[in-house]
């Protein structure tokens, strides 16, 4: 018991792998193609992502034996972790990218990119290389502390809401529609991240109740992000072209001594998004590792 995660941390580390996306440029990607249709489309995403993880939870509580990274299922088996390993190593990159290039524009517009990509990856890379206790601690301290400040951002944004902004409720409508749901269920993917890292879970064998906790703070917050920014924003290039999150700490002030807690942002997505990218790191690692491990035996 004492290499498993407490049900907090667990939490902690899996409502972070499914909300970091959203703090950047998924949350937008519903609005670019939909317009006022956006946050609708995340909604309708949100249920959809709660409907596929219950339904998946519920085949791993029948058969999750024969699931986790350690069992040696044959080919099939390695083909789906080794595909799982190289999406989390791939998405932990884009991660890194898209921090780097957020600071760039917002920041340092004449720095290349590739010196500011440095400093996230160094710090992603050695908490990816570090122990997983160390992965669990510092979400379970940095996440709630994230998710509170984020909540306040969307509360202080409310007193500017307009809620004739919501409409028209469908956008564009049509297909532009189903590609803005299918844009705002792809910040869901990194629930990817489930099938290394349930095995370090307290009750690794039923974890459905630790997953469906994490995906409904997860898909709150997710909606409720998109949603305070359609409420204060009427120009629909600004939907397409801006940030929903920075949008939102522009747009407020908390008096003379705090008119820019756009700055924060920086720091509330930094802690999100390393914290997720050396969890995404860890277990990529950990998964060629043990499938290093299975061939080498297999032989």
């Amino acid at each position: 018991m004492k290499d498993k995660f407490g049900k907090w941390e667990s939490v902690c580390i899996l409502s972070n792998a499914l909300l970091h996306r959203s703090l950047t440029y998924s949350a937008g990607c519903a609005f670019e193609h939909t317009g006022s249709g956006g946050t609708l489309c995340t909604v309708i995403a949100g249920v959809i992502a709660l409907i596929i993880l219950y339904a998946l939870m519920t085949v791993y509580g029948r058969h999750g034996a024969v699931l986790t990274a350690k069992t040696s299922g044959g080919a099939a088996h390695s083909l789906i972790f080794g595909a799982a390993a190289l999406f989390l190593f791939v998405s932990a990159v884009c991660t890194l990218y898209d921090f780097s290039y957020l600071i760039k524009s917002l920041a340092y517009p004449n720095t290349p990119i590739w010196y500011i990509f440095v400093f996230p990856a160094i710090a992603a890379l050695f908490g990816g290389f570090g122990k997983k206790r160390s992965i669990a601690s510092a979400h379970a301290i940095i996440f709630p502390i994230s998710a509170a400040a984020i909540a306040v951002l969307c509360l202080s944004s409310l007193p500017q809401a307009d809620v004739s902004n919501l409409f028209p409720l469908l956008g564009s409508g049509g297909g532009k529609f189903t590609l803005g749901i299918l844009s705002a269920l792809s910040a869901y993917a990194d629930a990817v991240l489930i099938l290394p890292a349930v095995e370090d879970f307290t009750d690794c064998r039923s974890p459905r109740g630790i997953v469906m906790t994490a995906a409904v703070v997860a898909v709150i917050f997710n909606i409720a992000v998109p949603l305070c920014f359609q409420l204060i924003t009427l120009n629909r290039s600004e939907l397409i072209s801006v940030i929903p999150i920075y949008k939102l700490t522009k747009s407020i002030s908390y008096g003379r001594f705090f008119q820019h807690p756009s700055a924060l942002f920086l720091a509330f997505w930094a802690m999100s998004g390393i914290l997720y990218c050396a969890a995404a790191i860890h277990y990529a690692v950990r998964v060629v590792r043990n499938l290093r491990t299975k061939g080498v035996s297999g032989h």
